[in-house]
């Protein structure tokens, strides 16, 4: 696909934005396994004993906040004319595309486009791993680009909602332990339950 290589590039250094949406996945995780949920499957709260420490609150928290700038910066065309490179550089052409309307649509379709979204869509692209509706060996067409960076975007959006409500979550209260009063008074019931009962004299 010689002829998509023709977009001039700007010199932009590769997004690394990537890296704040992954944090977050990570702190999610964290929290996510330590969540007693209910009968339909929605958290309630942490574990007695495995509320997250100060630490992991602040990390969930930078991660929050850094994806949410990272959602905020709009790709540049210089971001999606190296977008574009790439993937022509690692997946095939279509026989019946023509390769530089291609790359026109992809510029003209992606416009708007987070920056973090799309390099992410790109890397997965790339990495073989996109949804099973989506080729992983001819590059998509551009609105099938578009609804796969709405997706990611979407995905990426619920994840920050999600790791804001299991931080509110409060933690599970330990039980009590019983009073000897208490376990001695149910020691003397069962007690008392179990001798046998006499047959009333006819």
């Amino acid at each position: 696909m010689s002829n998509v290589t023709r977009i001039p590039s700007a010199g932009h250094p590769a997004s690394q934005t990537t890296s704040a949406t992954s944090s977050l996945e990570m702190s999610f995780e964290t929290l996510n396994s330590r969540i007693v949920k209910d009968s339909v499957g929605l958290p309630m709260a942490f574990r007695a004993g495995s509320y997250p420490s100060s630490e992991e609150m602040e990390a969930a928290t930078a991660s929050i906040n850094a994806a949410r700038s990272a959602l905020s910066v709009v790709a540049t065309s210089a971001d999606i004319a190296k977008g574009i490179r790439l993937l022509s550089g690692g997946l095939k052409v279509n026989g019946n595309m023509d390769a530089e309307a291609v790359a026109e649509a992809y510029m003209y379709s992606m416009e708007g486009v987070k920056r973090a979204v799309f390099d992410k869509a790109v890397r997965t692209l790339l990495r073989r791993g996109a949804p099973e509706k989506m080729s992983k060996t001819f590059l998509p067409s551009a609105p099938e680009l578009l609804d796969y960076c709405d997706q990611i975007e979407r995905d990426a959006k619920a994840m920050v909602v999600l790791t804001e409500r299991l931080l509110a979550l409060p933690e599970m209260k330990m039980p009590e332990p019983m009073s000897e009063e208490h376990c001695q008074a149910m020691r003397q019931k069962i007690a008392q339950l179990a001798k046998p009962r006499t047959m009333e004299a006819e």
